[in-house]
């Protein structure tokens, strides 16, 4: 969940089944949620700071090789883990909005 709340998502946590004979894990998230509500002011409406934006041939993944998605979708996780590992932050953006958010980033890789 911390991963998540880091990455931009607002906190979550949902129980499955209403009744459970182990009670413990229902004041799990309740730190969390305190400190998410403490510290609200900055985690929500952040600004990225990012300036390479990362995209891909999205439309191409929805039709060209649904077949073989094991090769097909990890090539593309290979790339960000070596911008992560160079600690290079970027944002994924979609094909489509290249128009509208280009001019938000220094460098745009695909």
């Amino acid at each position: 969940m911390i991963e998540g709340i880091a990455g931009g998502i607002q906190p979550w946590w949902h129980m499955v089944s209403a009744y459970h004979e182990d009670r413990r894990m229902h004041h799990n998230p309740e730190a969390v949620f305190q400190w998410h509500k403490a510290n609200e002011e900055f985690l929500i409406h952040r600004q990225p700071v990012a300036t390479v934006a990362w995209s891909g041939p999205s439309r191409i993944q929805d039709y060209y090789g649904r077949d073989n998605t094991e090769n097909w979708w990890t090539f593309p996780a290979g790339d960000g883990q070596a911008l992560v590992r160079a600690r290079i932050p970027y944002l994924p953006l979609h094909a489509d909005d290249i128009d509208r958010d280009a001019e938000k980033f220094s460098v745009l890789g695909c």
